[in-house]
């Protein structure tokens, strides 16, 4: 009986929907980073990076500055250290990842050592986003936090957004980071630092999504630095994850309660 049970398992849980391996493909759009830098009461900076450097979908912001991607991998930026105003105002380290497997898939940004030495105020506005990410998934789930260091005053907060209808983040003549793509799903709230060594998280929370297909995912962060003040790192995350239909609860249920009397059955034989 438990070899014809062996026999018949794999079949019904592939008729289930259950797979044990996903088969990740190559389904690479664009994977982009754009946004501002704003010296207080002056004219915003425009900047941008793409993956492997490639061409803006649909051409580059006008006026925009773009930044090397020095990460060879498809669906990875790194940063060179990025300096503005005169070097007073500095980014040391900035990455971004993206994941593309069906059912589970991730978009990870974080940067380390922002610095203004400029003596006025700058605020920085980023989004981050590729779509093609593979579905199907249900729920959504980010998290995101900071550490700073500087006068009190400094303020900083984090967004995330989800598009089942899988649109390009980011396009158009002149993509808004404040609105990358897609529907909001989460925000962390605004988040001011209050002592000269501090530090916040946020985790929203799971988010139920309906996104059949391929979709986008986009991240959004906006943090304003008082002079002095340095942004020692900042992170987010977006993880995006299918949900077994019942009918594999259902199965895997089955196949656990067979196991059990499977066992019971050896260890009290019948005597014949």
């Amino acid at each position: 009986m438990l070899s014809r049970f062996a026999r018949w398992l794999p079949a019904a849980l592939v008729a289930a929907g259950v797979t044990f391996l996903g088969t990740p493909r190559d389904a690479h759009a664009v994977l982009i980073l754009e946004g501002t830098v704003q010296l207080d009461g002056n004219t915003p900076i425009t900047l941008y990076a793409i993956d492997n450097n490639a061409a803006y979908p649909g051409g580059a912001p006008a006026g925009a500055t773009m930044l090397i991607d020095t990460d060879a991998t498809p669906g990875s930026i790194a940063l060179a250290p990025v300096s503005l105003f005169g070097g007073l105002y500095t980014v040391n380290q900035s990455t971004t990842t993206e994941t593309k497997l069906p059912g589970n898939d991730s978009l990870i940004t974080n940067a380390l050592q922002i610095i203004n030495n400029t003596g006025q105020t700058v605020t920085t506005n980023i989004a981050v986003g590729d779509n093609n990410f593979l579905g199907p998934v249900a729920r959504i789930t980010p998290s995101g936090g900071a550490t700073y260091s500087g006068p009190a005053g400094s303020s900083i907060t984090l967004n995330w957004f989800n598009d089942p209808a899988n649109g390009q983040p980011l396009m158009g003549p002149t993509p808004n980071p404040n609105a990358p793509g897609g529907a909001q799903i989460a925000t962390s709230g605004l988040h001011i630092f209050t002592n000269p060594a501090d530090s916040f998280a946020s985790n929203p929370g799971t988010f139920a999504v309906s996104d059949p297909g391929n979709f986008a995912m986009a991240e959004q962060f906006t943090f304003t630095l008082a002079t002095g003040g340095q942004l020692v790192s900042r992170g987010q995350v977006e993880l995006a994850t299918a949900v077994p239909e019942p009918s594999t609860w259902a199965m895997i249920g089955v196949a656990g309660l067979f196991g059990l009397g499977y066992r019971k059955f050896r260890r009290n034989p019948v005597a014949s």
